[in-house]
């Protein structure tokens, strides 16, 4: 009968010990995620707060099949709530504007001549995955993908997986590395194709000045009247 009390006071005891060590670690733990969390939110803050910005890219791509590197590089334009301005200038010139109900190809000439609006559910798609991955809208697209955090004191990163089988055909996974602004941006693809985006020279504004607008003003729209009037 005593061994056996003695035997329970033992469990007992290693049971408190046990306790003793656990709930620490538990709380440890749960101050690391609330930590981490509140950072994130941070970050997204951040990022949210710049209304327009422009930069330069430079861009290379792996293909499957393909020994050599495509690469490219140019400038963009992010206005928050409209849009994205994509422009390649090397190797070739080539030109788009993302937006919310399509996109606009552009024409080089000297005055920069836009094409008519491709409101093509394909490219409402891609403006609806491409226009907040650079403007770093993490919300949005936390629609479409589930994230997952790496958050450091000199800079951090997310990895987006998607949520839906249809994006999942197309895309494998997007990783997002920043601090002020995001500077680099992987998109593999299902196939396994690569395309990297080192982003540098940002600058922020909060509107955009009349050329940058005009980008962004498609077939009938007054949105850059305004600029305009206070230019003249």
């Amino acid at each position: 009968m005593t061994r056996f009390l003695s035997s329970n006071r033992y469990k007992m005891v290693l049971l408190f010990i046990s306790l003793i060590i656990l709930v620490p670690a538990a709380w440890a733990l749960s101050s690391v995620e609330k930590s981490q969390q509140e950072r994130v939110q941070e970050i997204t803050r951040q990022l949210q707060g710049h209304v327009l910005l422009a930069g330069e890219f430079r861009q290379s791509r792996k293909l499957q099949g393909f020994s050599r590197e495509i690469e490219s590089a140019g400038v963009f334009i992010y206005w928050q709530d409209h849009g994205l301005y994509w422009e390649t200038r090397k190797p070739f010139f080539q030109a788009s504007t993302f937006l919310q109900g399509g996109v606009i190809n552009w024409r080089q000439s000297d005055d920069m001549t836009p094409g008519s609006l491709d409101g093509s559910p394909v490219l409402k798609n891609i403006s609806a995955i491409i226009v907040p991955i650079v403007g770093g809208d993490l919300e949005k697209l936390g629609e479409n993908f589930n994230a997952r955090w790496i958050v450091g004191p000199d800079n951090w990163s997310v990895t987006l997986d998607p949520a839906s089988f249809i994006i999942s055909k197309a895309i494998s996974e997007i990783r997002i590395t920043g601090l002020q602004f995001i500077d680099h941006l992987a998109i593999t693809t299902s196939g396994n194709d690569v395309t990297e985006i080192n982003f540098f020279n940002i600058v922020t504004s909060s509107s955009p000045n009349l050329v940058q607008c005009l980008y962004f003003q498609e077939a009938g729209s007054d949105i850059c009247d305004a600029i305009s009037r206070v230019r003249s």
